[in-house]
């Protein structure tokens, strides 16, 4: 399964072999992120994150669930060519936008501060790692694709991405056994 989907093992990734991959499987390298090394911890212990996955907010930072929680992420497909600020979404308080923005950085390693001034109808965080393999252009890359081209809506689109980065230093690196 791992072979056919070209998932791999994670590596260390910094902001060049990133964009890299990016430009490969024509996904955009704009609203790109990463965690902090202590913010990625949290989240992949927590296991809030699964790789790739959506998640939805609204104007208000509601989070706004698009399926059956427990379920995978296939209905998100539909969901987001279908997001209509005119609708009114039911939420939960599973995930909080503030936690979704806490520990974030540029590629590079410095900090990040998303300018959350405008007031989009929806934040999108999609959730994704260059180890996910062939989900990447199956997932993200559709699902940012429909987000792009929602007419009925105003989406700020933000990727997460949750490789291994370089940027956190030697140590931080050696406690994943790389």
């Amino acid at each position: 399964m791992k072979t056919a989907y070209g998932i791999k093992d994670p590596a260390v990734e910094n902001e060049d072999s990133i964009k890299k991959y990016l430009d490969k499987i024509e996904l955009s390298t704009d609203n790109v992120y990463a965690y902090n090394y202590n913010s990625f911890l949290k989240k992949m212990l927590a296991k809030t994150n699964s790789i790739p996955d959506v998640y939805i907010f609204n104007n208000k930072g509601e989070y706004i669930p698009y399926g059956d929680e427990y379920a995978c992420n296939a209905s998100a497909f539909d969901f987001i060519e279908q997001l209509n600020k005119k609708e009114t979404y039911k939420t939960s308080d599973t995930y909080k936008l503030e936690d979704m923005l806490d520990g974030m950085m540029h590629l590079d390693g410095t900090n990040a501060t998303i300018d959350m001034s405008k007031n989009h109808d929806f934040y999108i965080f999609l959730s994704w790692a260059i180890y996910s393999g062939r989900l990447n252009k199956d997932h993200v890359k559709i699902w940012e694709d429909q987000a792009h081209n929602n007419k009925n809506a105003d989406i700020k689109l933000i990727k997460l991405n949750f490789d291994i980065q370089e940027s956190w230093g030697e140590e931080k690196i050696k406690s994943f056994g790389l």
